[in-house]
């Protein structure tokens, strides 16, 4: 997608810090997940432009309390399950 090279290559850059992460703390029993959450209401909100604000509000974007419930669900496994990665979009979200 156009003019999103750097959002795509930091997005990159943490799935492999988590995946070198979980092999290296794994041997020890502790979990570790990533949730990538899309399009969010938070309060960077007041601190963006009418385009990204439009976009959210099109999107029918994320609440915090939507992202907080699948860091529950991470966590709240059994401890020798891991819930490796959570991609988590608003339904109308199609491209990042």
């Amino acid at each position: 997608m156009q003019n999103w090279s750097v959002y795509t290559a930091t997005k990159y850059a943490v799935v492999g810090f988590h995946d070198a992460l979980r092999k290296e703390l794994g041997p020890e029993r502790i979990r570790v997940s990533v949730i990538e959450p899309g399009a969010v209401w938070t309060e960077f909100g007041q601190n963006v432009s009418e385009a990204m604000k439009e976009r959210r509000e099109k999107l029918d974007a994320l609440s915090a309390e939507d992202v907080a419930q699948a860091l529950v669900y991470a966590f709240a496994q059994p401890a020798n399950v891991l819930v490796e990665e959570i991609l988590l979009r608003p339904v109308l979200q199609l491209a990042p």
